[in-house]
Protein backbone atom coordinates (compact mmCIF):
# COMPACT_ATOMS: atom_id res chain seq x y z
CA UNK A 1 0.00 0.00 0.00
CA UNK A 2 1.49 3.55 -0.97
CA UNK A 3 5.00 3.75 -0.38
CA UNK A 4 5.51 0.17 0.25
CA UNK A 5 4.00 -0.95 -3.49
CA UNK A 6 6.52 -1.18 -5.59
CA UNK A 7 6.40 -1.06 -9.56
CA UNK A 8 9.01 -2.89 -12.77
CA UNK A 9 8.85 -0.28 -14.95
CA UNK A 10 4.77 1.36 -15.25
CA UNK A 11 4.17 1.98 -19.03
CA UNK A 12 0.78 3.30 -19.39
CA UNK A 13 -2.24 3.72 -17.49
CA UNK A 14 -6.52 3.15 -17.25
CA UNK A 15 -8.53 4.83 -15.19
CA UNK A 16 -12.11 3.88 -14.42
CA UNK A 17 -14.64 6.38 -12.84
CA UNK A 18 -14.30 5.08 -9.62
CA UNK A 19 -10.96 6.60 -9.84
CA UNK A 20 -9.05 2.87 -9.29
CA UNK A 21 -6.21 3.32 -11.46
CA UNK A 22 -5.12 0.22 -13.69
CA UNK A 23 -1.29 0.30 -14.48
CA UNK A 24 0.62 -2.18 -17.15
CA UNK A 25 3.59 -2.65 -15.83
CA UNK A 26 6.81 -3.96 -17.64
CA UNK A 27 7.34 -6.32 -14.90
CA UNK A 28 4.58 -8.38 -17.00
CA UNK A 29 1.50 -7.76 -14.66
CA UNK A 30 -1.39 -5.49 -14.58
CA UNK A 31 -1.89 -3.68 -11.50
CA UNK A 32 -4.51 -1.54 -9.81
CA UNK A 33 -4.42 1.13 -7.09
CA UNK A 34 -7.39 2.25 -5.45
CA UNK A 35 -8.18 5.60 -4.58
CA UNK A 36 -7.35 4.90 -1.01
CA UNK A 37 -3.60 3.77 -2.45
CA UNK A 38 -4.07 0.40 -1.95
CA UNK A 39 -2.15 -1.68 -4.49
CA UNK A 40 -2.96 -4.94 -5.97
CA UNK A 41 -1.61 -7.75 -8.79
CA UNK A 42 -4.75 -7.87 -11.38
CA UNK A 43 -3.28 -10.38 -13.67
CA UNK A 44 0.25 -11.60 -14.44
CA UNK A 45 3.33 -12.92 -13.18
CA UNK A 46 6.49 -11.32 -12.87
CA UNK A 47 8.47 -14.52 -12.80
CA UNK A 48 7.15 -15.65 -16.06
CA UNK A 49 8.44 -12.80 -17.86
CA UNK A 50 10.16 -14.34 -21.57
CA UNK A 51 8.02 -17.77 -21.08
CA UNK A 52 5.30 -18.16 -23.14
CA UNK A 53 2.22 -16.07 -23.53
CA UNK A 54 -1.06 -17.94 -21.29
CA UNK A 55 -3.85 -17.01 -20.51
CA UNK A 56 -5.78 -17.34 -16.99
CA UNK A 57 -6.61 -15.82 -13.89
CA UNK A 58 -5.02 -13.70 -11.94
CA UNK A 59 -1.03 -15.00 -11.55
CA UNK A 60 -1.79 -17.85 -14.33
CA UNK A 61 -1.36 -15.32 -16.94
CA UNK A 62 1.65 -14.49 -18.56
CA UNK A 63 2.52 -11.53 -20.68
CA UNK A 64 5.53 -11.27 -22.32
CA UNK A 65 6.01 -7.65 -23.32
CA UNK A 66 3.34 -5.23 -22.12
CA UNK A 67 3.30 -2.27 -23.25
CA UNK A 68 -0.31 -0.01 -23.82
CA UNK A 69 -3.23 -0.18 -21.92
CA UNK A 70 -7.19 0.93 -22.27
CA UNK A 71 -10.56 0.16 -20.66
CA UNK A 72 -13.68 -0.08 -22.44
CA UNK A 73 -17.19 1.07 -21.41
CA UNK A 74 -18.17 -2.32 -20.14
CA UNK A 75 -15.50 -2.44 -17.59
CA UNK A 76 -13.13 -4.51 -19.61
CA UNK A 77 -9.43 -3.73 -19.59
CA UNK A 78 -7.11 -4.50 -22.92
CA UNK A 79 -3.48 -4.71 -23.28
CA UNK A 80 -0.78 -4.63 -26.12
CA UNK A 81 1.60 -7.61 -25.49
CA UNK A 82 4.32 -8.00 -28.05
CA UNK A 83 2.19 -8.29 -31.50
CA UNK A 84 -0.98 -9.26 -30.06
CA UNK A 85 -3.91 -7.17 -27.96
CA UNK A 86 -5.00 -9.30 -24.77
CA UNK A 87 -8.26 -8.63 -22.69
CA UNK A 88 -8.45 -8.78 -18.97
CA UNK A 89 -12.03 -9.02 -18.05
CA UNK A 90 -13.59 -7.38 -15.02
CA UNK A 91 -13.59 -9.52 -11.93
CA UNK A 92 -17.02 -10.87 -10.97
CA UNK A 93 -18.82 -8.15 -9.02
CA UNK A 94 -19.50 -8.90 -5.25
CA UNK A 95 -22.84 -7.83 -4.03
CA UNK A 96 -21.86 -5.75 -0.60
CA UNK A 97 -24.72 -4.21 0.34
CA UNK A 98 -26.23 -4.67 4.00
CA UNK A 99 -28.18 -8.28 4.64
CA UNK A 100 -31.15 -6.12 6.01
CA UNK A 101 -32.33 -2.35 6.09
CA UNK A 102 -35.59 -1.29 6.77
CA UNK A 103 -37.63 1.83 6.34
CA UNK A 104 -41.33 3.71 6.42
CA UNK A 105 -44.38 3.85 4.68
CA UNK A 106 -44.02 7.00 2.21
CA UNK A 107 -40.23 7.49 3.44
CA UNK A 108 -37.51 8.15 0.83
CA UNK A 109 -35.71 5.24 0.61
CA UNK A 110 -32.64 4.28 -1.34
CA UNK A 111 -30.56 0.84 -0.90
CA UNK A 112 -27.04 0.05 -3.13
CA UNK A 113 -27.17 -3.54 -4.36
CA UNK A 114 -23.16 -3.12 -4.78
CA UNK A 115 -20.38 -0.51 -4.99
CA UNK A 116 -19.31 -2.11 -8.41
CA UNK A 117 -19.37 0.19 -11.38
CA UNK A 118 -19.40 -2.53 -14.43
CA UNK A 119 -22.27 -4.41 -13.74
CA UNK A 120 -26.09 -4.90 -14.53
CA UNK A 121 -28.63 -5.71 -12.18
CA UNK A 122 -31.81 -7.76 -11.29
CA UNK A 123 -33.99 -8.34 -8.41
CA UNK A 124 -36.54 -10.37 -7.46
CA UNK A 125 -40.23 -8.61 -6.54
CA UNK A 126 -39.70 -5.45 -4.81
CA UNK A 127 -42.06 -3.84 -2.68
CA UNK A 128 -45.27 -1.65 -4.45
CA UNK A 129 -43.55 1.80 -4.98
CA UNK A 130 -39.86 0.37 -4.98
CA UNK A 131 -38.17 0.14 -8.12
CA UNK A 132 -34.65 -1.18 -9.39
CA UNK A 133 -32.09 0.90 -11.68
CA UNK A 134 -30.66 -2.12 -13.78
CA UNK A 135 -27.26 0.17 -14.68
CA UNK A 136 -26.48 1.43 -11.15
CA UNK A 137 -27.80 -1.31 -9.01
CA UNK A 138 -29.79 1.13 -6.68
CA UNK A 139 -33.23 0.39 -5.26
CA UNK A 140 -35.01 3.87 -5.03
CA UNK A 141 -38.57 5.34 -3.99
CA UNK A 142 -41.27 5.11 -1.14
CA UNK A 143 -42.64 1.86 0.12
CA UNK A 144 -46.80 2.14 -0.24
CA UNK A 145 -47.10 -1.28 1.59
CA UNK A 146 -45.77 -2.42 4.99
CA UNK A 147 -44.47 -5.94 5.77
CA UNK A 148 -41.31 -7.88 5.94
CA UNK A 149 -39.70 -8.96 2.31
CA UNK A 150 -36.60 -11.34 1.35
CA UNK A 151 -35.69 -10.08 -1.59
CA UNK A 152 -33.36 -11.59 -4.01
CA UNK A 153 -30.62 -9.59 -6.05
CA UNK A 154 -28.09 -10.42 -8.63
CA UNK A 155 -25.40 -8.41 -10.26
CA UNK A 156 -23.89 -9.49 -13.58
CA UNK A 157 -20.88 -8.32 -15.99
CA UNK A 158 -18.35 -10.69 -17.91
CA UNK A 159 -16.66 -12.19 -15.05
CA UNK A 160 -19.70 -13.82 -13.70
CA UNK A 161 -22.85 -13.31 -11.64
CA UNK A 162 -23.33 -12.64 -7.62
CA UNK A 163 -26.10 -13.63 -5.72
CA UNK A 164 -27.74 -13.17 -2.48
CA UNK A 165 -30.89 -11.72 -0.58
CA UNK A 166 -31.66 -8.71 1.83
CA UNK A 167 -34.30 -8.46 4.30
CA UNK A 168 -36.55 -5.29 3.72
CA UNK A 169 -38.56 -4.04 6.37
CA UNK A 170 -41.43 -1.57 5.46
CA UNK A 171 -42.69 0.17 8.60
CA UNK A 172 -46.26 1.44 9.24
CA UNK A 173 -46.91 4.82 10.06
CA UNK A 174 -49.74 6.50 11.57
CA UNK A 175 -50.02 8.73 7.71
CA UNK A 176 -50.97 4.57 6.46
CA UNK A 177 -52.94 4.10 9.65
CA UNK A 178 -55.23 7.60 8.09
CA UNK A 179 -55.01 5.77 4.76
CA UNK A 180 -56.09 2.62 6.26
CA UNK A 181 -59.14 4.06 8.27
CA UNK A 182 -60.68 6.86 5.96
CA UNK A 183 -61.86 7.60 3.37
CA UNK A 184 -60.32 10.56 0.52
CA UNK A 185 -62.84 12.70 2.00
CA UNK A 186 -62.23 11.88 5.75
CA UNK A 187 -58.75 12.24 5.29
CA UNK A 188 -59.49 15.96 4.34
CA UNK A 189 -61.73 16.44 7.71
CA UNK A 190 -59.17 16.44 10.67
CA UNK A 191 -62.45 16.41 13.22
CA UNK A 192 -63.01 12.58 11.93
CA UNK A 193 -59.05 11.42 10.88
CA UNK A 194 -56.91 14.02 12.61
CA UNK A 195 -54.82 12.76 15.91
CA UNK A 196 -57.00 13.67 18.62
CA UNK A 197 -60.80 12.95 16.96
CA UNK A 198 -62.34 9.90 18.32
CA UNK A 199 -64.60 8.74 14.91
CA UNK A 200 -65.51 5.52 17.71
CA UNK A 201 -67.15 8.54 20.17
CA UNK A 202 -65.37 5.94 22.97
CA UNK A 203 -62.71 8.82 24.05
CA UNK A 204 -59.54 7.05 22.17
CA UNK A 205 -58.19 9.21 19.51
CA UNK A 206 -56.73 8.28 16.67
CA UNK A 207 -53.50 8.34 17.40
CA UNK A 208 -53.64 6.15 20.39
CA UNK A 209 -55.79 3.59 18.42
CA UNK A 210 -52.56 3.45 16.54
CA UNK A 211 -50.25 3.37 19.36
CA UNK A 212 -52.31 0.54 20.88
CA UNK A 213 -52.70 -1.63 17.54
CA UNK A 214 -56.54 -1.00 16.92
CA UNK A 215 -58.79 0.29 14.10
CA UNK A 216 -59.77 3.75 14.24
CA UNK A 217 -63.59 2.75 14.11
CA UNK A 218 -63.07 -0.14 17.14
CA UNK A 219 -65.02 1.05 20.19
CA UNK A 220 -62.69 0.08 23.17
CA UNK A 221 -63.38 -1.32 26.27
CA UNK A 222 -61.80 -0.53 29.63
CA UNK A 223 -59.16 -3.34 29.07
CA UNK A 224 -57.60 -1.34 26.45
CA UNK A 225 -56.73 2.05 28.01
CA UNK A 226 -52.88 1.54 30.27
CA UNK A 227 -54.00 0.56 33.39
CA UNK A 228 -52.18 1.75 36.78
CA UNK A 229 -50.99 -0.63 39.38
CA UNK A 230 -48.36 -1.09 42.40
CA UNK A 231 -45.23 -3.36 42.99
CA UNK A 232 -42.95 -2.52 45.77
CA UNK A 233 -44.99 0.47 47.38
CA UNK A 234 -44.75 2.20 43.60
CA UNK A 235 -47.02 3.18 41.03
CA UNK A 236 -46.90 1.57 37.99
CA UNK A 237 -48.22 1.77 34.51
CA UNK A 238 -49.13 -1.00 32.28
CA UNK A 239 -49.81 -0.51 28.57
CA UNK A 240 -49.42 -1.59 25.24
CA UNK A 241 -46.52 -0.69 22.95
CA UNK A 242 -46.12 -1.69 19.28
CA UNK A 243 -42.57 -2.81 18.14
CA UNK A 244 -42.91 -2.18 14.43
CA UNK A 245 -43.31 1.60 14.01
CA UNK A 246 -40.87 3.96 14.78
CA UNK A 247 -43.21 8.06 14.13
CA UNK A 248 -44.28 7.36 18.26
CA UNK A 249 -42.40 7.86 21.25
CA UNK A 250 -44.06 6.41 24.29
CA UNK A 251 -43.28 8.67 27.20
CA UNK A 252 -44.56 7.76 30.92
CA UNK A 253 -44.56 10.82 33.52
CA UNK A 254 -44.93 10.89 36.90
CA UNK A 255 -45.80 13.60 39.28
CA UNK A 256 -46.18 14.72 42.96
CA UNK A 257 -48.56 17.39 42.47
CA UNK A 258 -50.23 17.28 38.62
CA UNK A 259 -48.15 20.21 38.11
CA UNK A 260 -44.89 19.10 37.33
CA UNK A 261 -44.44 16.07 35.46
CA UNK A 262 -41.03 14.15 35.03
CA UNK A 263 -39.94 11.31 32.78
CA UNK A 264 -36.71 9.68 32.05
CA UNK A 265 -34.32 6.73 33.82
CA UNK A 266 -33.76 9.09 36.50
CA UNK A 267 -37.72 8.99 37.61
CA UNK A 268 -39.31 5.48 35.65
CA UNK A 269 -38.02 2.32 34.96
CA UNK A 270 -39.33 -0.09 32.73
CA UNK A 271 -39.88 -3.86 34.73
CA UNK A 272 -41.11 -5.54 32.08
CA UNK A 273 -41.86 -6.25 28.50
CA UNK A 274 -43.96 -8.98 27.18
CA UNK A 275 -44.89 -9.76 23.77
CA UNK A 276 -48.70 -9.61 22.98
CA UNK A 277 -48.08 -10.64 19.36
CA UNK A 278 -45.45 -9.85 15.99
CA UNK A 279 -46.10 -6.58 16.63
CA UNK A 280 -47.08 -5.89 19.96
CA UNK A 281 -45.58 -5.47 23.40
CA UNK A 282 -47.39 -5.38 26.92
CA UNK A 283 -45.28 -3.31 29.00
CA UNK A 284 -45.26 -2.12 32.57
CA UNK A 285 -43.44 1.24 34.13
CA UNK A 286 -42.78 1.81 37.60
CA UNK A 287 -42.26 4.85 39.65
CA UNK A 288 -38.49 5.42 41.34
CA UNK A 289 -40.15 7.09 43.75
CA UNK A 290 -42.05 5.58 46.32
CA UNK A 291 -45.22 6.21 47.84
CA UNK A 292 -45.60 7.25 51.09
CA UNK A 293 -48.45 7.81 54.16
CA UNK A 294 -48.76 11.51 53.73
CA UNK A 295 -47.23 12.39 50.01
CA UNK A 296 -49.27 11.79 46.69
CA UNK A 297 -48.16 9.72 43.78
CA UNK A 298 -49.60 10.12 40.01
CA UNK A 299 -48.34 8.30 37.01
CA UNK A 300 -49.55 8.73 33.39
CA UNK A 301 -48.48 7.67 29.45
CA UNK A 302 -47.62 10.46 26.84
CA UNK A 303 -47.70 9.27 23.36
CA UNK A 304 -46.62 12.08 20.73
CA UNK A 305 -45.36 12.11 17.50
CA UNK A 306 -41.23 13.39 16.55
CA UNK A 307 -41.05 16.62 15.38
CA UNK A 308 -41.31 16.25 11.76
CA UNK A 309 -43.96 13.19 11.45
CA UNK A 310 -47.35 12.94 10.13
Amino acid sequence: MGNAAQFNSPLSVAVDPAGNVYVADGGGTIRKITPAGVVSTLAGNPNSVGEDQADGIGLSAHFIGIGGIGMDAEGTLYVTDGAVIRQVTSPAPVISGAATASTSFGENFSYAITDHIFATYDSSALPDGLSLNAATGLITGTASTPGHYTITLSATNAGGTATASFTLTVRPTFAYFRSQNFTVCQLADATVSGPTASPAHDGMGNLLKYAFGLAATQQVTSGAWPASGTSGGRLTLTFVRRNDIADLNYVVEVSADLQTWNSGPDFTAEISATPLDATRDLVTVRDLSPMTGTGRRFIRLRVEQPSGAE
